[in-house]
């Protein structure tokens, strides 16, 4: 409450106010395994938005009102082992309005392919704005978007919009349409205006208002977006995308470049286990003895076309009896060496935990199968659109398209 009204009274300050919550996502000694953080910054959140203060005329002021009033103040709410990507965002000033308009493009031309809509982006007369203003739109000359989409205006769609989809079903003409919230997986401006989006079409008046679909910006891997407790018994969602319902999408770049990156480092770092395998077939004689396996199992390249099928091992073995452990290395490709051995390296000689390419060795402690999944590096870009259906973000409903 402090931060609210510090920032109404000094509204030329931008502030940040970043709240990380101790929910089991890091280990401890308490906590051995990964547990849900979801459920503990949802319920946070909703608290933040039940919370009210009674005036001197017995009216109920709520916190969320307040917070919108104060258009210079950030409020984010997470789990610790997240903290470090709203912090890094604040400090960098990150603007992902770019990366969104990219994402609901990208949206929209799928949904008009291969769904019975014809769908059309239209973009709201904010953004139209910033994209007649290239220096703002991406920050440059130390300006800032944020005064400009923040949302002042109670139920004025526009001030908290990216814009809309409006679908038109081939077969019956009918026209639906979806209002497009640009959000930060725990900035709580996003869930605001979602929430008062949603809370006005359940009055009759409200019916004909457009549902919101927040868009997330792109991440190497799923970060934990903040869904509200009461919507988990309001929506039940099909496999299905439909412009009714409430939706959020986080779209992942695909890992191959940042995991071919760690790859070759790994190479370099154990040359001589890597030149000792082509020498001897194993990365040291204990490991011979024990007759370890690495398997047949390869990478799949960036681009096979431009590197070739990988030499057989009988020639990359005689390479490494002329050549010095780590000249054999550099020459060698990613899929001319096993997968198994890679994973051997990151699980036997390094400390446990310390060293992992997500796509190939699960993060630390993931002890469920449905975390693992959650959190998998895809190996090109896709869009994930999730249901508002659950607080723990690996169990949402996953919608196709």
């Amino acid at each position: 409450m402090n931060y609210i009204w510090y920032a109404l009274k000094h509204q030329e300050k931008e502030i940040s106010m970043l709240i990380a919550i101790t929910d089991g996502s890091l280990k401890s000694r308490k906590v051995s395994n990964y547990t849900n953080l979801g459920r503990k910054v949802g319920n946070m959140t909703s608290l933040f938005l039940r919370t009210y203060l009674n005036t001197d005329q017995s009216k109920r002021v709520y916190l969320g009102a307040l917070y919108r009033q104060a258009k210079n103040l950030h409020i984010y709410i997470t789990g610790v082992s997240e903290a470090h990507l709203d912090i890094a965002s604040i400090l960098l000033g990150s603007n992902y309005l770019a990366d969104q308009l990219v994402t609901v493009r990208q949206l929209s031309s799928r949904l008009a392919k291969h769904t019975r809509w014809n769908v059309t982006y239209t973009v709201s007369k904010k953004v139209s704005k910033l994209l007649q203003t290239p220096k703002l739109l991406f920050n440059t000359g130390n300006q800032s978007f944020k005064k400009i989409l923040h949302p002042s205006v109670r139920n004025e769609y526009d001030t908290c919009s990216l814009g809309t989809l409006r679908f038109t079903d081939k077969i019956s003409g009918k026209v639906t349409k979806q209002i497009l919230i640009p959000a930060q997986e725990h900035e709580l401006v996003a869930v605001i205006n979602a929430y008062n989006l949603l809370n006005q079409r359940s009055t009759k008046l409200g019916q004909q208002a457009p549902t919101p679909l927040l868009v997330y910006p792109h991440r190497v891997r799923a970060a934990t977006a903040i869904v509200l407790p009461q919507y988990t018994k309001q929506y039940v969602y099909n496999s299905s995308y439909t412009p009714i319902m409430p939706y959020l999408i986080q779209p992942l770049y695909g890992d191959n470049l940042p995991s071919h990156e760690q790859l070759r480092w790994l190479t370099i770092q154990y040359a001589k286990a890597i030149h000792n395998y082509f020498l001897i077939g194993a990365v040291n004689q204990a490991a011979i003895k024990k007759d370890i396996s690495y398997g047949d199992a390869r990478i799949d390249l960036l681009n096979n076309v431009f590197s070739g099928r990988p030499r057989p091992y009988n020639e990359l073995r005689n390479l490494a009896r002329k050549m010095k452990p780590l000249n054999f290395v550099n020459q060698l490709c990613l899929n001319e060496i096993p997968l198994g051995l890679y994973k051997f390296l990151m699980t036997e000689r390094w400390p446990q935990g310390a060293y992992y390419v997500p796509r190939y060795i699960d993060l630390p402690y993931l002890a469920e199968h449905k975390f693992k999944k959650f959190f998998f590096s895809p190996k090109s870009e896709i869009l994930q659109i999730y249901g508002l259906d659950k607080l723990d973000p690996s169990t949402r409903s996953q919608i196709k398209i």
